[in-house]
């Protein structure tokens, strides 16, 4: 009885052992893979936050394009106008030119 008891012992005690090294490594298994699952969510958040600046980086890039072109075609219009003025101008001093010239020609008749 005695050496059924010593046997059960022994038997249990390595059991013990090998289940507290099973133990072990669950935890050690435990801790690496929470260390993975940090660095995972470290570098999920830092991929959203260059998402975010790259995403203001081109808003603020389409707002100054748009802007450069409001203040272009601003631009052209203001030259379309003074074209315009300029034409318009030279059309008055042809036509006062040609009826000055046309009362010249019956002030000699």
């Amino acid at each position: 009885l005695v050496e059924e008891w010593c046997d059960f012992h022994s038997s249990a005690t390595a059991k013990e052992k090998a289940l507290s090294q099973e133990l072990r490594e669950l935890q050690m298994r435990l801790r690496e893979a929470h260390e993975v699952e940090q660095r995972q969510s470290q570098e999920i958040a830092a991929q959203r936050d260059e998402r975010q600046s790259l995403e203001g980086r081109i808003r603020w890039q389409r707002d100054e394009h748009h802007m450069t072109r409001l203040l272009l075609e601003q631009d052209i219009e203001q030259k379309e106008s003074e074209i315009e003025e300029l034409l318009f101008a030279g059309a008055l001093q042809k036509q006062h030119a040609l009826q000055h010239s046309e009362q010249q020609q019956q002030q000699q008749r």
